[in-house]
């Protein structure tokens, strides 16, 4: 039988559903040139799991290309239709006015970065594969080897080297999710024959300030936190109810520990 294909193995979530893949022993390769390097039907493979692309850092400028122009070739690689897991991304749904954003929620990105995944999630949609495309919220905790890009890693990081972060008020909910259950749903979708599907993947709902207070403990700084108010709109929270029904045995991390141990891996990477 030919393997799963995975893109994006040296990310941040890609190397993690490496990982799993390799525990679990299903059969897969890693994709060994950029998207846009991959030459018509040449991929012969049972599936793909689709994590690469660029994140926001990288600027406006190259999103469309590399996510939806990056998809497209990565299908007309395929030697016949197989299923695809394509890893999105919650800013599809813009700032879309509702509390907790559920699949229903009508999407409008107001950024590149989200105009992009959209527009990849369009192409996937028309081009005849089965499908489960997964909306995914801020990934938190510690990967194979980083620890990501988001704004509770770079408050982590500022901890650790003796500096404040700031805890706005009003206090505001928020739904990181761990790397390894995100990257575990990835795996378990692939698995399954279950397609023609889109789901949010978040964490349990969570206080920032409560959060903030967490890691601040963790890192043995909690004097390091000051209060500033901020009234500007917050984004709501990702629902992933529905997810969480149609695969009862996925459960991402709800308790402090995941802070925890994301801390302690990041104090002995240091040599703290």
């Amino acid at each position: 039988m030919a393997p799963l294909l995975l893109t994006g193995h040296r990310g941040y979530l890609g190397a993690c559903v490496a990982a799993l893949l390799t525990r679990a022993g299903v059969p897969h390769r890693m994709l060994a040139t950029r998207l846009h390097e991959i030459a018509p039907a040449s991929l012969d493979v049972s599936g793909v799991i689709h994590c690469a692309g660029s994140l926001r850092h990288r600027g406006d400028a190259v999103q469309m290309d590399n996510h939806c122009h990056g998809t497209r070739v990565l299908l007309n690689g395929l030697v016949r239709p197989v299923p695809v897991v394509y890893v999105s991304s919650r800013s599809v749904y813009g700032r879309a006015n509702a509390e907790r954003l559920d699949e229903a929620v009508t999407v409008a990105p107001v950024e590149a970065y989200g105009a992009a995944k959209r527009a990849a999630e369009i192409v996937i949609r028309e081009s005849g594969v089965p499908f489960v495309i997964l909306r995914s919220g801020t990934l938190i905790g510690m990967g194979v080897d980083n620890d990501g890009l988001s704004f509770m890693r770079q408050a982590v990081h500022r901890l650790l080297s003796g500096e404040c972060v700031t805890r706005y008020t009003p206090d505001r909910s928020h739904d990181a999710l761990d790397v390894w259950a995100a990257a575990q749903a990835c795996v378990e979708v692939s698995q399954g024959a279950r397609w023609n599907e889109t789901f949010n993947l978040a964490g349990p709902i969570r206080s920032l300030h409560a959060t903030l207070n967490t890691l601040a403990l963790a890192c043995d700084a909690i004097n390091l936190l000051r209060e500033s108010p901020d009234d500007s709109a917050s984004w709501g929270v990702l629902d992933s109810q529905r997810f969480a029904d149609r695969y009862p045995t996925w459960r991402p991390r709800s308790d402090a520990t995941l802070f925890d141990a994301w801390v302690g891996s990041l104090r002995r990477s240091a040599g703290a």
